[in-house]
């Protein structure tokens, strides 16, 4: 059976490096080793030569790249082969073997890559082959090259392991966003000095940063805790998302349903960008802003005593306004419309976090081509990083807001005293929000999201008769 396996690996390496697709991927890494094995060459020695490419933002930012395009192409392809899916016994041996065929094949991309580095650096270094101990440690430069040709494998793995599950258990949206943050980080990286776990910070693209530790040892201690942990959570992730039962049709029709729904009511998408342009032309052409500042007066969330401005604050009221309608909009479709999806096709929590997602989902795609629109028309009057981080503390506080208004409205439904205790939730949240959207942490939003969803979820434990209750007055 391993043997089996084995050749059906080695006949699908053979088959996607043979494809016209992945042509295209070879190309990039013939320009992309040429460029940085003739640009270090000329600086560093035969074996520094090596070190430096791979910890060169660019070098590892297109790297990186193609192993996202390499995995879609090979995720995309395997998928194809319907003869060889149906034969799997379960969700959880066709995941098992998707993700064995995408890691082995970025595996030959890596090795490609780094044999085409060492053609380069052979044919354009001419500063010798100079063995010394490598910068700050007491270990030779050879040593320090091996170990961090070993490293990529295990960046590899991890970033196999998320591409394929956001890939097949989110959408292409959610892991062409992850792969672009991913990308952009290698630029946004600073050398620190690692000390103690404390020191290390939660970003992968961290790992390939030089930063300064005591020892070598250390510095490998730190790599293997740090991805031994992220590849842990990696596999419970893998073992709970494989457990689930293929509820795949349902939550699809579901999400097509609301898309559509959103897109009949062409009258509030039309008067919502139309306002944001009103407000984007404002703020650039009247007040003459051409910072990140902007943002503020189109989306709002910076109204403290110092910042307060008339202009901010309306557009944060329309903002708000806006979630709250397509949120209500979207929650109660089917409660009005199709009630048969609550108690026939799926139970009533998976239809509530069905709905949720899909609220989030429609509410980052309008988020983001508002992002997109501004953006380019600023001519990049600011940073793409700074607007990044605008924008996911804009989103962040947008759905923490919607789903505080879904359990609002879900409250009101069950008893009038739980309304008024989550109104006055609300008010508190509101207040302490509004101060600086920006400046309130990622984890406090992701608290109150976590918190409000498990309420929200309980609800039909504390009132037998909720679901029922949704259709009063409806």
């Amino acid at each position: 059976m391993k043997m089996t396996s084995r050749k059906i690996l080695i006949e699908d390496i053979k088959f996607h490096i043979s494809s016209k697709k992945f042509i295209f991927v070879f190309l990039i890494l013939i320009l992309l080793n040429l460029y940085a094995g003739i640009i270090i060459s000329a600086n560093a020695t035969y074996i520094d030569s090596f070190i430096t490419s791979f910890q060169m933002p660019y070098y590892l930012s297109f790297f990186f790249g193609i192993i996202f395009i390499n995995s879609y192409i090979v995720i995309t392809d395997f998928d194809s082969n319907n003869a060889r899916i149906i034969r799997y016994k379960s969700k959880r041996v066709y995941i098992k073997e998707l993700l064995k065929s995408v890691f082995w094949n970025n595996i030959v991309v890596y090795l490609i890559s780094l044999l085409m580095l060492t053609i380069v650096v052979n044919l354009f270094n001419t500063n010798g082959f100079e063995i010394h101990n490598y910068y700050g440690y007491n270990v030779s430069n050879l040593v320090y090259f091996i170990y961090t040709i070993l490293k990529i494998p295990f960046l590899i793995l991890i970033m196999t392991l998320i591409n394929t599950l956001v890939y097949k258990f989110a959408n292409m949206i959610a892991l062409l966003l992850f792969n672009a943050y991913i990308m952009i980080s290698f630029f946004n990286n600073q050398v620190n000095h690692i000390s103690t776990l404390s020191d290390l910070k939660f970003n992968l693209t961290n790992l390939m940063t030089p930063n300064i530790y005591n020892t070598f040892g250390y510095e490998a201690a730190f790599f293997m805790l740090y991805t031994s942990t992220v590849l842990l959570i990696l596999y419970i992730i893998y073992v709970l998302v494989t457990k689930r039962k293929n509820t795949f049709i349902k939550q699809k029709y579901i999400m097509i349903s609301d898309f559509k729904h959103i897109l009949k009511k062409k009258k509030l998408l039309i008067a919502y960008f139309i306002i944001i342009a009103a407000l984007y032309i404002f703020s650039n052409y009247v007040l003459k802003i051409k910072s990140i500042e902007k943002l503020y007066y189109i989306f709002g969330g910076n109204i403290s005593n110092e910042n307060f401005n008339i202009i901010k604050l309306s557009a944060l009221i329309f903002n708000l306004l806006f979630y709250s309608i397509l949120t209500i909009e979207l929650f109660i479709k089917d409660i009005k419309y199709n009630p048969e999806i609550l108690f026939l096709r799926t139970s009533f929590n998976k239809w509530l976090i069905s709905k949720i997602k899909n609220i989030i989902l429609i509410t980052i795609s309008i988020k983001i081509i508002s992002y997109i629109l501004i953006y380019f028309t600023s001519l990049w009057q600011f940073s793409l990083i700074s607007l990044i981080m605008f924008a996911i503390k804009d989103i962040l506080f947008i759905v923490s807001t919607q789903l505080i208004i879904i359990l609002i409205f879900s409250l009101l439904k069950i008893n009038y005293i739980y309304f008024i205790v989550g109104l006055l939730f609300i008010l508190l949240y509101l207040m302490f929000s509004l101060y600086d959207i920006v400046s309130i942490s990622v984890i406090i939003y992701m608290l109150i999201i976590t918190i409000t969803i498990i309420l929200l979820c309980s609800l039909n434990k504390v009132s037998k008769e909720f679901k029922y209750k949704l259709f009063e007055g409806l």
